[in-house]
């Protein structure tokens, strides 16, 4: 049986098309891609992923504490209105329990120091009161490990810099004592990779922007010094892809505005390295991590203004 050329080229030209197609809708590893905004710009807000969707919760607008929760699809890459938190604050931290969000802290419209937690069900697009923090908190680290929350560092109601640390069981609905942090500290990232905390950065208590990070083992209840970022810097955010931390952003002890600082964290090695940096300076912005691609959401630049502006990467 004799093939015939003209199908041949067809063929050839089809699958050449496919190809194409399929390697543009991947992003290419290390190369920042921007995406959709954020309708509400925010400072000082919290990220937390349920099946592939990005909550963004509260946050700042102006120095004015935001209700807004916002759910970015990656699917679509596109935003859509949730249910408002009930208790409008910034300065909060979030992460997911069970397919559930817990969004704990902050400070409310008054200004006031939270210990309040809530928890939001995507389901029912509902949020729910539970217990309170035992320490009122902002500007503190959270990560889930286990089905446990745990509270780090931040400051206290006095403005106090916190090295408390604290558990919160949903089950039981409790919060209970942790080990303390090495160095207390306030505007600082918490990350979990494989069941252990990495608090990262931040002031510390006499208000100088430090590089160093703490790892806390839930299994000791001890915390053990690691080696420091590369870039001292405060109210950056990080996340976890494949064993390691990603450290973006923040502010550092002399700059003006905020730096674009990307950092690569390897615990195995306890290594720091360099990343190629965002597209855009920020602090005060939050990270979420869908799949392998790291996303930096809101915050703001050398501007006071918030922002909603979103990039991701692929590391």
């Amino acid at each position: 049986m004799r093939s015939d050329p003209r199908a041949l080229r067809r063929l050839s030209c089809a699958l050449l098309a496919l190809t194409l197609a399929c390697s543009s809708s991947t992003e290419p590893a290390g190369r920042w891609t921007m995406r959709a905004t954020m309708p509400t710009g925010r400072i000082d807000l919290a990220a937390a992923v349920v099946r592939d969707t990005i909550f963004a919760i509260g946050g700042g607008t102006s120095n004015v504490a935001s209700c807004a929760v916002e759910a970015y699809a990656n699917a679509t890459d596109s935003w859509r209105e949730r249910a408002q938190i009930p208790t409008c604050r910034y300065g909060l931290a979030a992460d997911t329990i069970g397919g559930s969000i817990y969004a704990a802290g902050g400070l409310n419209l008054s200004g006031a120091h939270l210990g309040t937690l809530e928890v939001y069900d995507p389901a029912t697009n509902s949020w729910s009161a539970r217990a309170p923090m035992l320490s009122h908190r902002v500007f503190f680290g959270a990560g889930s490990a286990n089905g446990i929350l745990y509270a780090v560092g931040g400051l206290g109601d006095a403005g106090e810099v916190l090295s408390s640390v604290e558990a919160y069981d949903p089950v039981s609905n409790l919060w209970s004592q942790r080990a303390p942090l090495h160095t207390p500290r306030y505007g600082h990232s918490v990350v979990v990779v494989n069941g252990i905390l990495y608090a990262i950065g931040g002031f510390d208590s006499i208000g100088t922007v430090v590089a160093s990070v703490e790892a806390y083992d839930p299994a000791s209840n001890a915390w053990t010094l690691r080696s420091p970022m590369m870039t001292p810097r405060t109210f950056l955010a990080a996340g976890a892809i494949g064993g390691r931390v990603y450290a973006t952003g923040g502010r550092d002890q002399a700059s003006v505005g905020a730096l674009s600082v990307f950092e690569m964290y390897d615990p195995a090695s306890d290594t720091w390295s360099a990343e190629p940096p965002m597209l855009h300076s920020r602090s005060l912005h939050s990270v979420a991590v869908i799949g392998g691609m790291l996303f930096v959401i809101g915050g703001n630049s050398d501007s006071p203004t918030p922002t909603g502006l979103t990039e991701s990467v692929t590391p």
